[in-house]
Protein backbone atom coordinates (compact mmCIF):
# COMPACT_ATOMS: atom_id res chain seq x y z
CA UNK A 1 0.00 0.00 0.00
CA UNK A 2 2.87 2.38 0.64
CA UNK A 3 4.68 2.00 -2.63
CA UNK A 4 0.96 2.75 -4.14
CA UNK A 5 0.48 5.92 -2.13
CA UNK A 6 3.88 7.16 -2.97
CA UNK A 7 3.73 6.75 -6.52
CA UNK A 8 0.27 9.47 -6.17
CA UNK A 9 1.76 11.89 -3.41
CA UNK A 10 5.81 12.96 -3.05
CA UNK A 11 7.23 11.54 -0.27
CA UNK A 12 7.24 14.34 2.08
CA UNK A 13 3.25 14.52 1.94
CA UNK A 14 1.04 14.54 4.98
CA UNK A 15 -0.88 11.03 3.89
CA UNK A 16 3.05 9.23 3.15
CA UNK A 17 3.28 9.94 6.42
CA UNK A 18 0.12 8.91 7.83
CA UNK A 19 0.64 5.49 5.91
CA UNK A 20 4.34 5.47 7.55
CA UNK A 21 2.49 5.70 11.24
CA UNK A 22 -0.43 3.34 9.97
CA UNK A 23 2.47 0.21 9.54
CA UNK A 24 4.46 1.55 12.29
CA UNK A 25 1.27 0.44 14.52
CA UNK A 26 0.60 -2.28 13.05
CA UNK A 27 4.05 -3.40 13.27
CA UNK A 28 3.63 -2.98 16.97
CA UNK A 29 0.83 -4.78 17.13
CA UNK A 30 2.26 -7.86 15.88
CA UNK A 31 5.96 -7.37 17.66
CA UNK A 32 7.95 -6.19 15.21
CA UNK A 33 9.20 -3.36 17.40
CA UNK A 34 12.38 -2.67 15.22
CA UNK A 35 10.00 -2.31 11.76
CA UNK A 36 7.66 -0.32 14.37
CA UNK A 37 10.50 2.03 15.06
CA UNK A 38 11.74 2.68 12.29
CA UNK A 39 8.90 3.15 10.32
CA UNK A 40 7.51 5.59 12.81
CA UNK A 41 10.73 7.49 12.76
CA UNK A 42 9.90 8.17 8.86
CA UNK A 43 6.40 9.63 9.88
CA UNK A 44 8.38 12.05 12.21
CA UNK A 45 10.80 13.23 9.89
CA UNK A 46 7.48 14.11 7.74
CA UNK A 47 5.35 15.74 9.95
CA UNK A 48 8.29 17.82 11.81
CA UNK A 49 9.43 19.31 8.77
CA UNK A 50 6.09 19.79 7.12
CA UNK A 51 4.21 21.28 10.55
CA UNK A 52 7.59 21.99 12.59
CA UNK A 53 7.32 20.60 16.25
CA UNK A 54 4.34 21.77 17.67
CA UNK A 55 1.55 20.26 15.81
CA UNK A 56 -1.07 17.47 17.14
CA UNK A 57 0.42 15.01 14.37
CA UNK A 58 4.14 15.33 15.95
CA UNK A 59 2.42 14.89 19.27
CA UNK A 60 0.65 11.54 17.78
CA UNK A 61 3.35 10.31 16.18
CA UNK A 62 5.82 10.77 19.49
CA UNK A 63 3.10 8.96 21.48
CA UNK A 64 3.53 6.00 19.18
CA UNK A 65 7.50 5.97 19.11
CA UNK A 66 6.71 5.89 22.99
CA UNK A 67 5.02 2.73 23.02
CA UNK A 68 7.42 1.13 20.49
CA UNK A 69 10.22 1.98 22.35
CA UNK A 70 8.26 0.80 25.67
CA UNK A 71 7.47 -2.62 23.84
CA UNK A 72 11.39 -2.93 22.61
CA UNK A 73 12.59 -2.31 26.56
CA UNK A 74 9.90 -4.67 27.68
CA UNK A 75 11.06 -7.69 24.96
CA UNK A 76 14.56 -7.27 26.65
Amino acid sequence: ALSIVKKWYDDKHPTVANYYNNLSRMWNAIGDVKKAIEYNEEALKIVKKLYGNEHPDVALYLFNLTAALAASRDSK
